[in-house]
């Protein structure tokens, strides 16, 4: 299987081996990461693909995020959550910017978004 992780959710991007397949994709530097850092800044750079940072994001890298999440959430099946994801950010703040209904991943002091109705999400 191809995962790929979002603000801590991990979602099975295998039916998308064109993007995501570290043979041809042109995002597969991003399967098995949290991608949220480079979708944001729609950056490829090796920093931004491994950092879970998003303390300088601006409001546009922040829609872009949110309008990846929502992309995400429509085509592939969520799996499960990271533990341990720390995105350097409040989940105060990730509320009051994404509009998500966002609880905590279990085992971690990071916080996952919610809103999926998923109860049964296993952790990576």
């Amino acid at each position: 299987d191809i995962l790929l992780s979002v603000v801590s959710y991990v979602f099975n991007v295998t039916s998308a081996p064109q993007y995501y397949s570290k043979r041809i994709g042109s995002y597969s530097p991003l399967a098995g990461t949290d991608a949220s850092r480079s979708l944001g800044t729609m950056s490829m750079e090796d920093e931004d693909v491994n950092s879970h940072s998003l303390t300088d994001f601006t409001e546009e890298q922040w829609e872009e995020l949110f309008t990846w999440i929502d992309k995400f959430q429509e085509k592939y099946p969520l799996v499960g959550r990271l533990t341990g994801w720390n995105p350097g950010v409040s989940i105060d703040e990730i509320n009051r910017r994404s509009g998500f209904s966002l609880r905590p991943a279990p085992g971690s002091t990071a916080e996952a978004p919610g809103g999926s109705g998923k109860d049964s999400e296993s952790e990576l």
